[in-house]
This record gives C-alpha cells, sequence and structure tokens, in this order.
C-alpha cells in the first residue's frame, strides 16, 4: 500500500484519522505503531522479521548508551554500541539493495525506501543518546513510532531524532496542521499520479529503448526529462510525506525549498530535500569534521557521496556524487580567493554544473543499460528517436517544470488570504477527484 493508492486514500486514511482523532496525545503513538507495523506486513513478512530485530537491538541499545553516560570508563563500551547499531544497519541496506534493472526513476520498491530510512533513524537516536542531546526512550510504542514512521518508510522523509522527540511522545492536531496537511497532500497526490508517473514511464522508456546512436539533441532531451523527473518525484514523494506527518501533528520546515536563482550547487542539492542533506550534515559531515580544516575537504566527499549512494546504490550515483562534492569544493576555493566574481557567473556555473552532473548519469545510465555504444557517439543519427520523444513528453516536461520552479508558490503566497480560504476546499476536493480518476485507469 502506497500513499498514491485508492485503498490508502479511501479506506485506510479516513479510518486511521477518526481513530487518531478519537484519542488522546499521549496513546497516539502506539496507533501509529500499529500503522507502521500494518505498512511493513503487507510488503512482506521479512522486512517484518527485520524491523523486530532492529527495533530491539536499538531499544537496548539506546538504554545502556544512557546508562554509560556517566561513567568514563564505559565509553569505550558506549562508542562499541553505536557502531554495532550502524554495521546491523549498513547490513539491512545491502540487504534489501539488491540489483535492479537500469532506470532514471527515483521510485524505489517499499522495501527498499524502508530499509534506506530506517538505518537513518537508528543512527539518529543512538547518536543523539550518545551526545547526551536526548535521553533514552523507554517507552516502546514511542520508539516503535519514530523508528518506522510510515510516511517516512514509505516516501522516504528521514527525521532526526532530537527534532521530533517531543512530538513523538503526545502529537498534537491542530485545525491548522490538519488543514495544511491536507492541502500538501493532495496537491503532492495530483501532481504525481498526474504528471510524475508519466515521467517515470518517459524515462524508463528512454532507457530501455535500444539506440544505435544518438543526437546531441536527444542528449539534451534525455537530460531534460530525467532532471525534471528525479526533481518532480522528490518534490511529490516528499511533499506527500510532509503533508500526512502534518495531519498527524508533527510540524516540520518545507522539505523541498524551491530556489529560482542560486549561486552554490550546494544549495541547491540542500534545497532539494532538506531533511535529507540536514541528517548527512548533523551525522555524517560534523563527527568526520570536528572542528579541523584539514579534514574538511574529505568530510564533503564522504557526506555528498553517501548522500549521492542513497538515492541509488550503484556505481554510477558514486561517480555523479564524486563529480558534485569536487564542484562544491571548487565553488568553495573560488569564493574565498575570488569574492569579487558577479552573482550572475557564479549562477551561470552552477547550472552548468548541474548540467554536466546530469549528462554524466545519463550517459553512465546508458553505457550500463547497452542501449548506447561508445563507437556510436561519433554519429548524429537518431532525428527520428527526437520527434517521437518531443511529441510524448513535451506536455509532461512543461508540466514538470512548472511542478518544481518556485513561480506559482510565490504568486499564491501573494494572493488574497481571504479568498484562498474560499477557493483551495473546493480545489482539493477536485484534485482528489482527479487523483482518483488517474489511479483508477492507471
Amino acid at each position: 500500500m502506497q500513499f498514491y493508492d485508492t485503498l490508502f486514500l479511501f479506506v485506510f486514511l479516513p479510518i486511521f484519522m477518526g481513530i487518531y482523532a478519537w484519542l488522546s496525545p499521549k496513546r497516539r503513538p502506539a496507533l501509529i505503531s500499529l500503522a507502521n507495523l500494518l505498512f511493513i506486513a503487507l510488503n512482506g513478512y521479512l522486512g517484518l522479521i527485520v524491523f523486530f530485530v532492529s527495533f530491539f537491538v536499538t531499544y537496548f541499545s539506546g538504554v545502556l548508551i544512557y546508562n554509560y553516560r556517566l561513567d568514563e570508563r564505559k565509553r569505550t563500551r558506549q562508542k562499541l554500541l553505536v557502531l554495532i547499531n550502524i554495521l546491523i544497519g549498513i547490513i539491512v541496506l545491502l540487504f534489501f539493495s539488491s540489483p535492479q534493472r537500469i532506470t532514471l526513476s527515483f521510485l524505489r520498491p517499499f522495501s527498499m525506501l524502508g530499509a534506506l530510512v530506517m538505518p537513518l533513524h537508528t543512527i539518529s537516536y543512538l547518536v543523539d543518546v550518545y551526545r547526551g542531546d536526548k535521553p533514552a526512550q523507554t517507552r516502546v510504542t514511542v520508539l516503535m513510532a519514530y523508528l518506522g514512521f510510515f510516511p517516512s518508510i514509505t516516501c522516504g522523509l528521514v527525521l532526526k531524532y532530537k527534532s521530533f522527540s517531543e512530538s513523538f511522545d503526545a502529537p498534537n492536531v491542530t485545525r491548522e496542521k490538519l488543514s495544511s496537511g491536507i492541502r500538501l497532500y493532495t496537491v503532492s497526490l495530483a501532481s504525481y499520479v498526474v504528471i510524475g508517473v508519466r515521467l517515470n514511464d518517459i524515462c524508463d522508456e528512454i532507457i530501455a529503448t535500444s539506440v544505435s546512436s544518438l543526437s546531441g539533441g536527444v542528449m539534451w532531451l534525455c537530460a531534460l526529462a530525467f532532471y525534471v523527473c528525479f526533481c518532480v518525484n522528490v518534490v511529490t514523494y516528499l511533499g506527500m510525506a510532509h503533508g500526512i506527518s502534518l495531519m498527524l501533528g508533527f510540524a516540520m520546515k518545507p522539505c523541498v525549498k524551491r530556489i529560482f536563482r542560486t549561486d552554490n550547487l550546494r544549495d541547491r542539492i540542500r534545497g532539494l530535500n532538506r531533511p535529507l542533506f540536514s541528517w548527512f550534515k548533523d551525522y555524517a559531515y560534523k563527527p568526520i569534521f570536528n572542528k579541523d580544516k584539514r579534514l574538511s575537504f574529505a568530510a564533503v566527499i564522504v557526506s555528498i557521496c553517501l548522500m549521492a549512494l542513497w538515492y541509488r546504490c550503484a556505481a554510477d550515483s558514486l561517480c555523479v556524487g564524486i563529480l558534485a562534492a569536487l564542484f562544491i569544493l571548487f565553488q568553495s576555493v573560488t569564493k574565498s580567493h575570488f569574492p569579487r566574481i558577479s552573482k550572475t557567473v557564479k549562477c551561470v556555473v552552477t547550472k552548468l554544473m548541474i548540467i554536466a552532473l546530469v549528462m554524466m548519469y545519463i550517459f553512465l545510465a546508458f553505457i550500463r543499460s547497452g542501449s548506447l555504444e561508445l563507437s556510436s557517439l561519433a554519429s548524429t543519427s537518431g532525428d527520428d528517436f527526437l520527434s517521437y520523444l518531443l511529441s510524448t513528453s513535451a506536455l509532461a516536461l512543461l508540466f514538470g517544470l512548472i511542478i518544481i520552479d518556485p513561480i506559482v508558490p510565490m504568486l499564491l503566497k501573494k494572493l488574497n488570504r481571504r479568498w484562498l480560504q474560499i477557493v483551495m476546499p473546493a480545489a482539493e476536493f477536485l484534485l482528489i477527484m482527479i487523483s482518483a480518476a488517474f489511479m483508477i485507469n492507471a
């Protein structure tokens, strides 16, 4: 069951939210835990076994780490427990990271997304306890609700424990959170089922098509299709997860920051998935850097590469991550040595870097899929394929660009609030009906 299924939209969500509203805040973590187990169980008993093993190891490790905090002689045991749990998380991740077919789509099987998120939640919880930022959680339902939070394991929303521990203790649902959550979920759902699914099909078709040679136009269109598809999927998935989280009473900052004009590749990467970037900054970059300037370059490279592997555990993602890290380091060095460079020049350079990253991934994906041979790059044919792509993908790409562009949200903010309060409920109802029609027909 996914957030874009009719079963979730018309059966699970109304029943769950009705019971959730009836329960007191202290009892809501138990209901979230049951929902977590349901989502995991519906996708295979193996995931349920892995989750229970990981949960009990994490629970007792957290208690031991917290109890060892006052004894300096047991500091080594604390570190050992954290390292053991990190190793378990890596094993879980590798276990579920079975080789998949070549695809440009962000989408992964449910078990893969769950395996990606749960180790990060485990590390966040244990490291926060180890650092003394938060005490060990003794309520089983609260810790289970956090580790397997179903909006996170379904859509890849990563939450830091120290930022949400109080919310998980007693989630507080307000009218403002509920209305904002419904609006964000319906808009993200409609964007995904109407535009995102079509973009996924386009990208998968591009990679699956055997092309003896590619023209420059085809490569540029492929790069645009992949970039828009990737951004739309990240934006809509995080939007659905953020919307459901708000409906459950978890207030958080926007997961995506749409930037119209940026002069920094780091800001562009951070704006695409702010929770993930913040997690790697706190639990990967800072421990490596540790205020030692000599290790800052290594910390950047390791953090960006790990983030790239989180999206897709493959060699091509690692190559793109290394190149992105080198670009970020280059911009950092030039900023300190050439402070008078205009912002326009920096923006152009940043966009060229993004194009280089996308083209590199496209090229590696074609090579891996066998659709492109190195000897065919000198040829300039492929015009028929270009015409076909333009005719089938132009409209989807146009709407995809609108989804990821900041202009529409900026315009909505400037409109009259009272007018929006009248129009938005009708618009949300219409979006739900359109989404349901697409989900049923698909």
